[in-house]
């Protein structure tokens, strides 16, 4: 079992819109222990975790990017995991 699981997105507003999500794919969370997501946006880099025992049964998780200014908010989803993502970055 290997101990992370790396997602890389980078964040578009001018060629997406903002109701539409990024999907974030796993595959098995039986195969990591913690899901490591990067969000760019321009030179802003985040990162955010969650472990493996708290993603949902399918392959994948989403979330909503939304602008702030020269930053951007994430609204994670499915809202059941949203207390278990953690911002480490």
């Amino acid at each position: 079992m290997e101990k992370y699981k790396v997602v890389n997105r980078n964040i578009r507003f001018d060629s997406r819109e903002l109701s539409s999500p990024y999907r974030c794919k796993y595959g098995d969370k039986n195969d990591f222990e913690i899901l490591r997501v990067t969000c760019t946006y321009g030179s802003e880099t985040r990162v955010y975790e969650v472990e493996s025992k708290y993603l949902p049964g399918t392959d994948s998780i989403r979330f909503k990017a939304f602008p702030d200014g020269d930053s951007f908010t994430i609204e994670w989803g499915p809202t059941a995991i949203r207390p278990y993502v953690k911002r480490v970055q």
